[in-house]
């Protein structure tokens, strides 16, 4: 597959590209532990063995990319891919390749016959959360509480290592519109208008960015749960009011799902400052 910017996505075929992949681990996730990354022999293993290490490269031929998964098991049995790592170069990133690596993964997987691929992310990372649930299309509904335990390195210190685990149903309706391009996203105003309320919000006080909890107990059709635009800054400039996000948004989630609520879109508008970042919950079909 070629991206529109001439990126070749494809699965890896020599050892010196698993070398790379190692290398684009601590480079995309400033990681300086070495238990944090995947090794070599475990990638090339997973991938002779119905797993799935596809890398980007550049015009010139060099990795700028890559995407790491493997067979695993769903609660009810069924075969499912376990999508464990994707990342992309700091240098080139904003050329949706991690979208195309995503696309690739998903005709990949749907070759072997298999129709789930479930993967983790942090839920406060508004870039994982455009991607995953906005334009890919999956759904959420469970949260892990510290899932990895405490993480020293990169983008993940400061904060407990909690985690969403997305399902992405590769044939459903909602899915297929978004890759077609015919999915219509709805407006932050235009909830409002419906009477959708905040189950957490974001205020603006004189340490920064901090959350604010409201009511979220009656049986809405649906609720709108706020992030930080920019978590990783706010990590650096403001550490106690991110942790107070991770506090906060980790018992509406919570709450939420065992209450028979998905989350099934990621709305971002406006800019800068005034930028929003929101999921919206609805009740489980």
């Amino acid at each position: 597959m070629r991206t529109e910017s001439g990126v070749l996505i494809r699965r890896l075929a020599t050892l010196e590209e698993y070398q790379a992949v190692e290398v684009i681990q601590r480079e995309a996730w400033a990681m300086t532990d070495p238990r944090d990354y995947v090794p070599l022999h475990l990638l090339l293993t997973a991938q002779k063995n119905g797993g799935l290490v596809a890398g980007a490269f550049d015009e010139q031929g060099a990795l700028i990319g890559f995407i790491f998964g493997f067979l695993g098991m769903a609660a009810d049995g069924r075969i499912k891919h376990c999508s464990h790592m994707a990342a992309v170069l700091p240098s080139a990133q904003g050329q949706d390749i991690g979208y195309y690596l995503k696309v690739f993964q998903r005709q990949e997987v749907l070759k072997q016959g298999l129709e789930l691929i479930t993967w983790t992310y942090d839920p406060l990372q508004g870039v994982n959360a455009r991607l995953n649930v906005a334009k890919l299309g999956a759904i959420v509904q469970t949260y892990y509480h510290n899932l990895y335990g405490t993480m020293t390195s990169g983008i993940n210190a400061g904060v407990s290592s909690d985690r969403f685990e997305v399902a992405w149903w590769l044939k459903a309706t909602p899915v297929q519109a978004r890759l077609e391009g015919t999915y219509q996203q709805p407006r932050l105003a235009a909830l409002q208008a419906k009477g959708v309320l905040f189950a957490l919000q974001g205020v603006r006080t004189a340490e920064g960015y901090a959350p604010q909890l409201l009511p979220h107990t009656q049986a809405a059709d649906a609720y709108l749960i706020e992030i930080p635009p920019d978590f990783n800054a706010l990590k650096r400039q403001a550490l106690p009011l991110a942790q107070a996000w991770r506090r906060d948004s980790a018992q509406v989630f919570s709450n939420l799902f065992a209450r028979g609520y998905l989350l099934c879109d990621f709305l971002s508008e406006g800019a800068g400052d005034l930028r929003r970042s929101v999921y919206l919950a609805v009740r489980a079909e």
